[in-house]
């Protein structure tokens, strides 16, 4: 009789560490999937990232660049300005100005 409840236990404590080895297996085998899932996940979020990054600098240089043509369009409207002034007109505003610096 001791002999048969001996191995009885003997018996639940094998199927007890069968059990614990399945469910250890199921929980590596769960743990893969989620490294695999973050993983996933955070290269996702960094091709998402650079996406990003790159639209907001092809945006950063369309802006520099309107703001480029705007600069030359004026510089253009204010060169053509200037070539409108006549020679006696350039002379009758330097002589003021070296009026006001010059003594006497």
């Amino acid at each position: 009789m001791a002999e048969a409840t001996i191995q009885a236990i003997i018996d639940v404590e094998k199927e007890l560490q069968r059990k614990i080895a399945l469910e250890e297996e199921k929980i590596a085998e769960w743990l893969d999937e989620k490294r695999q899932e973050v993983a996933s996940d955070i290269d996702r979020q960094e091709k998402d990232f650079q996406e990003d990054q790159k639209r907001q600098e092809e945006k950063k240089i369309g802006e520099i660049a309107a703001k480029a043509d705007q600069i030359m369009q004026e510089a253009k409207l204010e060169r053509a300005r200037l070539e409108q002034i006549s020679q006696d007109e350039i002379e009758r505003i330097v002589n003021q100005h070296l009026a006001k610096i010059l003594p006497g």
